[in-house]
């Protein structure tokens, strides 16, 4: 800055001073100084450049009768105060706004990095999709969940056949007006699948599926500025566990009963067989003991039913 100050100050001499019109040369190093330097170093050049125009002013009306005018050096002196100050705010405004900013990027990232951690640690599946059902993120959950390699994403789920019915759900979700529907649930299962080498119907799947996975989803719209393309977040909860464990519970509360219910057959049973035994002793006759036969016999099978879904409840297995 002095470098140029000094350089403009020697064609301004050379040139005839005020006449020469390089006055606005000034403007250039004075703004620059007020944009990179403190406001004091910019108003001493500032008050340099004055103070050289207002003397090399005054020697041309002293020594050389010259008709140049000491307020308009004065004049050119207080715009260059002026200028220097408005140009310094401006400046000081917006290096705090690029300050603000940075640490504004700093938190976003800090914030980026933790959302990141905490939605690859959740257990539901999350999925940000467009409003054309093309899927932008997803967590490691949802990857599970769907059966898609690590990585993969920017693909529509209509574009899948084995995610048709989570396609077909967010396209009816979709069709509700803005606002309704968000808190309604939907329930979907998607079936066994084998994902082929190189084939155009699994795009994006893992190796392959041998289970069938009951899925529910919840949808929500992220509010997004104006102008901007619409983004709808969807959540995954995996509840063939919760279907598995309550058929389990069913199962056992059946066998509970059946266990019940076999135990109150013995003893009918055991009376059955003890007054067939009794009626044996006082019939002799061929048609009767052939009759009672059958009735002890088909005791005997049916208590041995008895027996084996008793063992079969105490999870025993019987022998022989």
């Amino acid at each position: 800055i002095a470098v140029d100050i000094g350089v403009i100050s020697i064609l301004y001499m050379a040139g005839g001073g005020a006449r020469s019109g390089l006055v606005i040369l000034y403007l250039f190093p004075l703004a620059g100084a007020a944009i990179l330097a403190p406001l004091v170093l910019a108003l001493f050049s500032a008050s340099l450049v004055t103070l050289f125009l207002l003397a090399e002013t005054a020697w041309q009306v002293l020594f050389q009768q010259s008709g140049a005018s000491v307020m308009q050096a004065g004049l050119y002196g207080a715009a260059f105060f002026a200028i220097v100050l408005s140009v310094n705010g401006l400046a000081a405004k917006l290096i705090r706004q690029e300050e603000l900013a940075a640490e504004r990027g700093i938190d976003l990232k800090t914030q980026q990095a933790i959302n990141q951690i905490v939605i690859a640690d959740v257990g539901d599946g999350v999925l940000v999709v467009g409003r054309d059902g093309r899927v932008l993120a997803s967590n490691p959950a949802a990857r599970n969940m769907l059966g898609l390699a690590d990585g993969v994403s920017d693909f529509a789920l209509g574009d899948i056949p084995e995610l048709a019915p989570v396609a077909f759900a967010f396209v009816h979700w979709l069709g509700h007006p803005d606002g309704a529907g968000d808190q309604q649930a939907a329930f979907v299962t998607l079936k066994p699948y084998s994902d082929a080498p190189n084939s155009p119907n699994t795009l994006g799947l893992g190796s392959r599926r041998e289970l069938s996975a009951h899925l529910k989803l919840r949808f929500a719209r992220v509010t997004t500025p104006e102008g901007a393309a619409e983004r709808c977040v969807i959540f995954l909860h995996d509840v063939t566990a919760i279907e598995n464990q309550a058929q389990q519970l069913k199962l056992a509360s059946m066998g509970r009963l059946t266990a019940s219910i076999a135990h109150e057959v013995r003893n009918p049973l055991a009376a059955i067989g003890h007054a067939t035994a009794l009626l044996a002793e006082d019939l002799a006759t061929p048609v009767h003991a052939r009759l009672l036969k059958i009735v002890g016999d088909n005791v005997t099978r049916v208590n041995r039913m008895v027996e084996d879904i008793l063992q079969l409840s105490r999870k025993v297995q019987p022998n022989g």
